[in-house]
This record gives structure tokens, sequence and C-alpha cells, in this order.
């Protein structure tokens, strides 16, 4: 395998320049640095997800806990537009009126 010559007029330019971070475009002189800031990004980066993570985790346990808490279900009266009884009502009504089409025939 042959090793490449390069020449310094290519690269030195490139090495001159300051170091950006990838994540917030700040500049830094030198790579400890921009290694420290990059450990800093990541520890935010770290912390935030950690949090995120405990808010749904305790979102699910509130979710779960009201789903499954026992509430005397069994004892309790459905709401009038969800028993069956109005409808029964409204369908006895209606078919006790009389037949009116009969009447206007004469």
């Amino acid at each position: 395998m042959q090793v490449k010559n390069l020449k310094a007029s290519n690269y030195e330019p490139i090495l001159k320049e300051s170091l950006a971070c990838f994540y917030c475009g700040s500049d830094m002189k030198n790579m400890p640095t921009l290694k420290s800031h990059l450990q800093e990004e990541w520890d935010k980066l770290e912390r935030r997800a950690k949090q995120s993570q405990s808010r749904k985790r305790k979102v699910e346990e509130i979710v779960a806990t009201e789903s499954t808490s026992p509430q005397d279900k069994d004892t309790e009266e459905p709401p009038e537009e969800l028993s069956e009884e109005p409808n029964l009502k409204r369908a006895k009504s209606v078919a006790e009126q009389p037949d009116v089409s009969n009447t206007n025939s004469g």
C-alpha cells in the first residue's frame, strides 16, 4: 500500500479553522474545549430524556390507577341518556298515539 503525499497548503487552512459544535454551532478554540463542551451537551440531552421518560411514566401510572381504581361501578346508576328506560318510554308513547292518517280520509 502506498501512502499519498499530502501538500501542507491543502490541509493547513482547515486545521487552523476554529472547531464548531455540531449541535449548537458554537465555536471552540481547541480540541479539549470542544470535548468538554460536547460532554456538557450530551449530559443535557441525557437529563432531558430522563425527565421526559419520568413524566411519561407518571402519566401512565396516573391513567392506570384511574382506570383500575374501584369506584363502586356496580352501584352507580348510568346517566339518563345512557340508560334504556327513557328509550322504552319513548317507544311506548309513540306506539300509544292514535293513527291520524285514517281520521283525515273521510
